[in-house]
């Protein structure tokens, strides 16, 4: 009787520590969400790409860097998630099935991003070493 009292008391502690799950941070038909979106400015890194995901998680990564994954959050045109513990925020620009721009507000000031859907396979080009 001890022994399950003990289990039944951890397992309450355990599930009280438990996280609430996150707020969704998109709505059903959302074009921002559940998309590979790939950096479309000229001199960009190869293969640099955002994917925003419904459940809340950002996959940024490049062919030349290893991949990030990050929790994210909208408010309106607001976004926002953390890169090495610094909050990156940004505004939603322009959004439609197949482009986005986002004005990214970074210390040094604003800097514009524009990517386009992936909608085809890719495979990052081999980098010289």
């Amino acid at each position: 009787m001890r022994r399950a009292l003990g289990l039944l008391v951890a397992l309450l502690a355990a599930c009280s520590a438990a996280p609430e799950a996150p707020a969704p941070v998109a709505t059903a038909g959302d074009r921002l969400t559940d998309q590979v979106w790939l950096r479309a400015d000229p001199g960009a890194a190869p293969g640099d790409l955002l994917a925003f995901l419904a459940g809340g998680a950002l996959l940024m990564t490049s062919c030349g860097e290893p991949y990030r994954l990050a929790r994210w959050q909208r408010q309106g045109d607001s976004l926002q998630w953390d890169e090495d513990g610094e909050p990156i925020r940004a505004r939603l620009l322009a959004l439609d099935g197949e482009a986005l721009k986002l004005e990214f507000l970074l210390r040094g000031g604003p800097e514009t991003k524009r990517y386009r859907a992936s909608r085809e396979a890719r495979v990052c080009p081999d980098l010289p070493r």
